[in-house]
């Protein structure tokens, strides 16, 4: 129950077959430096279907130097970083219509945490949109949706960032499912 009590970093799970070989912090910082430069890949080939290939290059090259990436690798180990790294290759293969390996890296991200099942869910609204992949675009978003769902609001004891809204709260009340209750869009906090 710890496991997802402030978030849910299921992803660890897959990342310790690694870890076990040499079980030190440079083994996880490594690791997260290799899936985040791993995503260069992706970038090149997504930008090769519609650039020529200088310019497909010089946006991977710019994937490597770009400064936020730096920052989440510099900072510590988190499960973000592997998450947008594997979202990318998603994307990545909903490019190039490979749909078992769209699945293995939407189920790598959405493992990652809880709040990556967010920009999964809105990929799949693209994937509908655009006509790209309907059936797999609305898959994809259920998938999300119930993952978020059942994590956040089921099995997450924490009440997590909630109390940034805590002005939001409902006298003897906490947590995201009060803020909801005070919210009300038909005329409540966002009207007045």
């Amino acid at each position: 129950s710890e496991l997802v009590n402030n978030h849910a970093d299921l992803g660890v799970f897959y990342m310790l077959p690694f870890y076990a070989i040499y079980p030190r912090a440079e083994t996880l910082l490594v690791m997260q430096a290799v899936v985040v430069a791993s995503a260069a890949v992706p970038v090149y080939l997504f930008a090769k279907n519609r650039l020529p290939t200088g310019w497909a290059f010089l946006l991977a090259v710019g994937w490597l130097g770009y400064p936020p990436l730096h920052g989440a690798q510099l900072y510590d180990v988190h499960m973000q970083p592997f998450g947008m790294a594997f979202t990318v290759w998603a994307i990545s293969m909903v490019d190039r219509q490979k749909w078992v390996g769209y699945w293995v890296f939407f189920t790598m991200a959405i493992l990652c945490r809880e709040d990556v099942s967010i920009g999964l869910a809105m990929l799949g609204l693209f994937m509908v949109l655009s006509g790209a992949r309907v059936r797999t675009g609305i898959a994809s978003m259920i998938v999300a949706a119930i993952f978020f769902l059942t994590l956040r609001f089921v099995l997450m004891k924490n009440t997590g960032f909630s109390d940034v809204f805590k002005e939001l709260f409902p006298a003897g009340e906490r947590g995201f499912g009060a803020i909801i209750k005070t919210c009300n869009f038909t005329g409540g906090a966002f009207l007045s």
